[in-house]
This record gives C-alpha cells, structure tokens and sequence, in this order.
C-alpha cells in the first residue's frame, strides 16, 4: 500500500495575495511612490526671488479650505487676476488676521512659485501679510514629512508584491518537487 503525499498548505499572508495583485503593488508602489518622492519636492521646491513670478493685483477677498478639520489652503480671489493660493502649511494667526483686515479693491504685491502657482510673499504697501522666507521654510518642512512618510509607505507596497511573488515561485517549486518526487 503507497502512502498518499499529503501536502499542508500554509499559511502565509505573502501567498495569499494573488500573483495579479502583488505585480500591481510592485508597479503602483514604484511609480506612486516615485512620484510622493521625487514630483512633489520639484513641485514645491525652494526657489530665489528671482525665480518667483512677481505680480501686483487687486484683493477681492478670501476664504479657508479645509478637510477633515485640518486647513489644506487658503484660497485667494483677486478682481483682476485669477485665483492663487497660499498653503495651509504657511497659516498662522498673523496671517489669518492681516488678511482679515485687507479691504476689497486694495492692491497687494506678490511673489508666486512658478509650478505650484502658490503665493509665497503677500505684500500690501508697507505691510508684509506673508514673508517669502517663512513660506518657504513652512513649505520645506511640510513637503520633507508628507513626501518621505508616503513616498517609504509606497515602496513598501512594491517590497510586499515583490516579496509575495517570491514566496508564491517558492510555494510552486515546492509543490511540484513533492508532486514528482520519486521515492
């Protein structure tokens, strides 16, 4: 009488991702996390006076957008331009308080990143409302966290397809080795 190979699978969460998924994780977690990595620093990356695009226009007014109860910008309307944006890392109450007090129709000079199209200095005459060197501090700091936390978060999602396509190679020779094992 031949005993039976009974082979016990295992179980590993690795081999429970399907092959499809776990080449979808490796192609997802390198681009996204190339783009978290590399696209968002040379989107908002530091850049001179010179560099910014230097603007005069004319205040309409303002108002806060926010999600989840975190401010993700402050959305600025100008009479005579396009809307433009200050980011939410730059907010404090200073610069909540002097956009408070700028009046409809006033003029207002500023300094905008040439890819982002966010306002990085606000000037209205004498007054200083957002300093281009506190922005780009804020924004520095800002993009630093937000770009490696999610940028290492999406190459671990390629390591994980990588590694479940390794184990799941490794469970098929296993397989067939015991199934055309000669004793």
């Amino acid at each position: 009488m031949k005993k039976k190979n009974k082979m016990k699978k295992r179980n590993n969460p690795l081999t429970d991702i399907p092959k499809g998924l776990g080449i979808v994780f490796i192609v997802m977690g390198l681009l996204l996390g190339s783009l978290f990595s590399f696209g968002m620093w040379w989107l908002n990356n530091s850049i001179s006076k010179d560099e910014a695009i230097s603007l005069s226009a004319t205040f309409d007014y303002y108002y806060n957008v926010s999600h989840k109860g975190s401010l993700d910008y402050i959305s600025i309307n100008f009479t005579d331009n396009e809307e433009l944006f200050i980011d939410g890392s730059c907010y404090t109450r200073n610069l909540e308080n002097l956009l408070k007090e700028l009046k409809s129709g006033e003029k207002v000079d500023l300094l905008i990143h040439p890819r982002s199209n966010g306002i990085w200095q606000m000037k209205s005459g004498d007054i200083t409302i957002l300093s281009f060197e506190d922005s780009a501090a804020f924004i520095k700091r800002d993009n630093i966290y937000f770009s490696a936390i999610l940028g290492t978060l999406c190459y671990i999602m390629a390591i994980v397809g990588i590694l479940s396509l390794i184990f799941h190679y490794i469970e098929n020779k296993r397989f067939y080795y015991l199934k055309y094992k000669k004793y």
